[in-house]
């Protein structure tokens, strides 16, 4: 834990201490306790060494037995999913395109050569936003406080290689939001690799059912408790040129998007009789006489192992009837990783 300069004894005194983690907190930071003090304390300052993300990308990854998996996993350890953000940023940079310049703003994007691919990609991303209800139009009043957006670009790829998507995502300009005025709370859990390795162990060692599944749009789904209001993309709505756009859903960027999302999520799952797990909050279990199930998320992915192949058709028809999923009777690839399932063991490269 960081001890600010003004709470050190003397100048040379070490610039953090040593405590053990004893949960996260709702408002945000850590609860802590301080052996040397024998004192609980709170703090955000924290930071957690055995969890840091190696940044040496030419470790070889070879298949590994699932014994070698279950052994290095220290569930008892863990303290909580959210010490995987960093871990998870990183995943999540592993998909590059090497054969493609992906364009770093929207007038870059419509002059270069695949500039019908992102238009297509733009007007399919704001028809999904219209279908899903996401703003309203109204008139743009004198000192009304609206926050801008930008479009990111990226391109999907097969297991192969190969191009599966180009993507447009219209992100809003998250940094111009204030706390308390449009946007509250903004505190979300976040998937751990490490509970992905259990889930898939799981299923290699008791020889369950296994698929996956990709959200469209995830936070287009979810309400906005604020009042927000977002600068029109003019490029593409012309016809409501001098209007703003108050938001009735979440979009990317925004500070509160990822807890909308999860809130949204959890209570879909909850009523569908799925219990969160107290450690790993996106990691949701369902159990009665007749299967057990278990679920991981991250984000617009998910996995899904059961051993009751009907159980896991159902609960497909279920979440397909409220969300818009790709399904796949697999796991090849997810955030970015391949995966291969064998009998009694499983690799994640």
């Amino acid at each position: 834990m960081h001890v600010p300069a003004v709470n050190q004894p003397h100048k040379l005194a070490p610039g953090g201490i040593e405590c053990k983690l004893l949960k996260p907190l709702m408002s945000g930071g850590w609860l802590l306790w301080e052996p040397s003090t024998n004192k609980m304390v709170q703090s955000e300052s924290v930071i957690f060494p055995q969890f840091q993300p190696s940044t040496n990308s030419s470790r070889p990854i070879s298949k590994g037995s699932l014994g070698h998996v279950v052994n290095t996993m220290s569930l008892g350890e863990v303290p909580t999913e959210h010490l995987f953000a960093a871990q998870n940023q990183a995943v999540d940079s592993l998909i590059l395109v090497k054969d493609i310049n992906i364009p770093e703003h929207l007038g870059r994007a419509l002059l270069g050569p695949h500039r019908e691919k992102w238009r297509e990609a733009c007007l399919a991303k704001l028809g999904q936003m219209a279908t899903r209800d996401v703003w309203e139009a109204v008139e743009k009043k004198p000192g009304m406080k609206t926050i801008g957006h930008r479009w990111v670009f990226n391109i999907k790829q097969n297991v192969d290689g190969s191009i599966d998507l180009f993507k447009a995502r219209l992100v809003a300009r998250g940094d111009r939001q204030q706390p308390g005025v449009d946007c509250d709370k903004t505190y979300a859990p976040s998937a751990s690799l490490m509970s992905l390795h259990l889930v898939l162990a799981t299923a290699a060692l008791k020889n369950w059912c296994v698929a996956s599944f990709n959200v469209s749009g995830v936070y287009l789904y979810s309400p906005v408790e604020e009042t927000v209001f977002i600068e029109l993309p003019v490029d593409f709505l012309p016809e409501l040129r001098g209007k703003a756009l108050r938001l009735k859903k979440v979009l990317y960027g925004m500070r509160q998007a990822g807890r909308c999302w999860w809130k949204f999520l959890s209570g879909i799952l909850s009523r569908m009789g799925f219990v969160a797990m107290e450690v790993n909050q996106l990691l949701y279990i369902f159990r009665n006489e007749e299967a057990d199930i278990a679920i991981w998320v991250h984000v617009d992915d998910g996995v899904i192992i059961s051993n009751s192949p009907d159980k896991i058709s159902d609960f497909k028809t279920a979440l397909c009837a409220k969300l818009n999923i790709k399904w796949s009777d697999e796991v090849q690839q997810i955030v970015g990783l391949k995966c291969a399932i064998g009998e009694g063991e499983v690799a994640i490269a």
